[in-house]
């Protein structure tokens, strides 16, 4: 199989990126949000760390190109294509290792 076969499986969902803004009657989304398209979603339950290093469960994993701009101290949210909106514990790096598969970072969402 080609390195583009391959690299086909990373182009396979949408979601939509959530930044929040802070109000006083909590955390709300500023604006439409920012739709990302070619990254793989797996809902999968996980046991991870958050921000602040306390162990919790994930329940998806978005797979985004390395490098796409997101800041946990916002809270963002996303929108799974399940239709799903849940917030985003924690980052990790993706490392393919020797597979001929593209740098990416890995979204654990609540």
């Amino acid at each position: 199989m080609s390195a583009q076969g391959i690299l086909a499986i990373y182009g396979v969902h949408e979601v939509t990126l959530h930044r929040m803004r802070r109000t006083p009657y909590g955390p709300k989304p500023d604006g439409d949000g920012t739709r990302i398209s070619g990254v793989f979603v797996a809902e999968t339950q996980k046991l991870v760390r958050d921000k602040n290093g306390a162990e919790t469960v994930s329940t998806a994993q978005v797979a985004v190109p390395h490098g796409t701009p997101i800041n946990l101290d916002e809270e963002p949210t996303v929108t799974l294509p399940s239709g799903r909106t849940s917030r985003v514990l924690s980052i990790s790096r993706g490392d393919p290792g020797p597979l001929p598969l593209p740098a990416h970072d890995v979204w654990n969402i609540e």
